[in-house]
């Protein structure tokens, strides 16, 4: 599939390869020597399928296990400070797509799958994103999917699991979770109710 998006001849008829044009995110990224900090740094929601199927997915893309780390947000002993992580809190986390890069850079949304998808050589999947309007266009279409993410993939919004302490709570399960955000919800319902009478 790389190889067929190298060679335009065969899609467009263009006589011209690919390298005769500067066009950076179509290059194989160099092997990391061994004991260097990968290149990227995934933070994922590990309770959420779709999360972990990406993250799956670009570990298996990594075939040396160098070029890219995960750290899963959802883990208690996830540190926001610890190296590699950028400052990025739960958070953050928890409401976008988030990679840091071996620099520091912290990116969100299009961009960060953008990075993450070149430090496995990759990176033309997302080139799109690079197009005048259709890149904008792709990040409000993540940032509606990334508002609803939560309530479509663990049934619970993300400012419901940001609010409350569930990541303390061992093997709370699906029907625990419903259980726990029930009762918050009623909580709020009796204080709105008091007030009002």
């Amino acid at each position: 599939l790389k190889e067929f998006a190298r060679t335009p001849s065969m899609w467009f008829g263009v006589t011209k390869d690919w390298d005769d044009f500067d066009i950076d995110w179509l290059a194989d990224p160099p092997e990391p020597p061994a004991g260097a900090a990968p290149s990227v740094t995934v933070l994922y929601d590990s309770k959420c399928g779709v999360c972990r199927w990406e993250v799956d997915n670009l570990g298996s893309l990594d075939a040396s296990g160098r070029r890219v780390a995960f750290a899963d947000i959802e883990d208690e002993s996830y540190d926001p400070s610890a190296a590699g992580n950028g400052g990025v809190s739960y958070e953050a986390a928890m409401r976008s797509f988030t990679v840091v890069r071996d620099d520091g850079e912290v990116l969100e949304g299009t961009a960060a799958f953008a990075a993450a998808y070149e430090a496995v050589g990759l990176g033309w999947l997302f080139g799109f994103t690079r197009v005048p309007v259709v890149g904008p266009l792709a990040e409000a279409g993540y940032k509606v999917f990334a508002r609803f993410r939560t309530d479509v993939t663990r049934g619970v919004g993300v400012d419901e699991l940001i609010a409350l302490p569930l990541r303390s709570i061992p093997n709370l399960g699906k029907v625990g979770r419903k259980l726990v955000i029930s009762g918050y919800h009623l909580v709020i319902f009796s204080s709105i109710c008091s007030s009002v009478g």
